[in-house]
């Protein structure tokens, strides 16, 4: 193949490719955006197969944001990846309430847990989950009813979640408001 020019030519993150509306992104304002909530680590029952992978917060006040490629419910934010429901993806991050503060936080920083579940259609997927992950979030407003977040530099070779969010909160605010 001939490339001619300087354009960014995107690359799908497997063969065959999303159908319309599926694929993962942050970029705003169409179908593709995922759904995004926030909740306390203390409000999460942490499925026992997913658990490991997470190591459990010491800290019920740490921040749990979980983004997927279909609505999530607060009351079971869990979403069930299957090769039924394929093309379908939920990621989720754990960030400990001292982290929380002014500014960029460090996605990288080993006291971040971060669990990732993906199905492709033609039933295959990837699961995964650690300590620490790319890129950064800033929170840049809190209330009592949502977040408004920025993801930069938040990609592997699955997913990419850069972009700018406003995320429903379940249950108690624990986010406080960065300082204006």
């Amino acid at each position: 193949m001939l490339i001619i020019g300087c354009d960014e030519i995107p690359f799908p993150p497997f063969q065959g490719g999303w159908g319309d509306g599926d694929a993962p992104s942050g970029s705003g304002g169409s179908a593709a955006d995922p759904d995004v909530i926030a909740m306390r680590a203390g409000d999460v029952s942490f499925p026992p197969d997913i658990e490991p992978l997470i190591p459990p917060a010491d800290d019920p006040d740490a921040l749990v944001l979980f983004f997927s490629s279909v609505v999530q419910q607060c009351a079971d934010p869990w979403v069930s990846v299957t090769c039924d429901t394929a093309p379908i993806w939920q990621f989720i991050l754990v960030v400990p309430a001292e982290l929380l503060t002014d500014g960029l936080i460090d996605l990288s920083d080993s006291r971040i847990s971060y669990y990732e579940e993906l199905a492709y259609p033609g039933c295959w997927g990837t699961g995964a989950g650690g300590s620490g992950f790319r890129g950064t979030l800033e929170i840049v407003s809190s209330d009592d009813a949502s977040l408004f977040v920025k993801l930069r530099g938040a990609a592997n070779e699955d997913l990419s979640l850069d972009g700018d969010y406003t995320v429903d909160r379940c249950g108690a605010a624990t986010v406080p408001a960065p300082d204006e």
